[in-house]
């Protein structure tokens, strides 16, 4: 019975040290990557042009170094981009735009908004609409109230100058001293126009 008992003992050390190793190379390999969460549009009626560029942008990142986060619908430039990656990706998504490959699905649009702020490492904006500047502005509030040490780069991708007018607005607000003179600085905003300056950027930072 003891030698049974003593046995038995073993097998169980023997089983956590196998699991311990097992999850330990699992967490390894997750952490290698960056979590890049990208904001975009999700809608087709936007110009070819748009998601020929997004198409470029997305080949032209490390897939060795980032895994993707976004929204997960299938149209506009979300679906440009699960298309084009081909590294680890993850999908957070809300019931009403559900697919087959979501990884997080919420029953509102606060909550998966949440989680794709959550994920993320560093932010990348290309161009979008009323959802893509709620989350902009949403990380942009989260570097504001957070200590230094916490802040994530936001990019900003300005192509045709889609976000021309949204600079001048913090212009605007940062001439009546609305926000602070450092604000995109201190922010952490980045804001490039073309796809070679966002990829090195990217590519050499970690």
């Amino acid at each position: 019975m003891n030698v049974l008992f003593i046995i038995l003992i073993i097998f169980v050390i023997f089983i956590i040290c196998i699991t311990s190793v097992i999850l330990y190379h699992i967490r390894k390999e997750y952490n290698k990557y960056k979590n890049l969460t990208i904001f975009c549009s999700a809608r087709d009626g936007i110009s070819e042009d748009y998601k020929n560029v997004t198409k470029t942008l997305i080949s032209m990142i490390d897939n060795t170094k980032y895994r993707i986060v976004y929204g997960g619908d299938n149209g506009g430039l979300m679906s440009v981009i699960s298309n084009t990656w081909k590294g680890d990706i993850i999908s957070v998504n809300f019931k009403k735009f559900r697919t087959s490959n979501d990884n997080y699905m919420y029953n509102n649009i606060y909550d998966r908004q949440r989680k794709l702020i959550e994920l993320g490492n560093i932010y990348l904006v290309l161009p979008g609409g009323a959802g893509t500047l709620s989350e902009l502005m949403d990380v942009v509030l989260f570097n504001e109230v957070s200590e230094d040490k916490d802040k994530k780069d936001i990019i900003i991708f300005n192509y045709n100058g889609i976000y021309d007018d949204l600079l001048k607005y913090f212009d605007d607000l940062q001439s009546k001293k609305f926000i602070d003179d450092d604000f995109i600085q201190d922010r952490k905003i980045k804001i490039y126009t073309k796809v070679e300056e966002i990829s090195q950027y990217l590519n050499v930072k970690i």
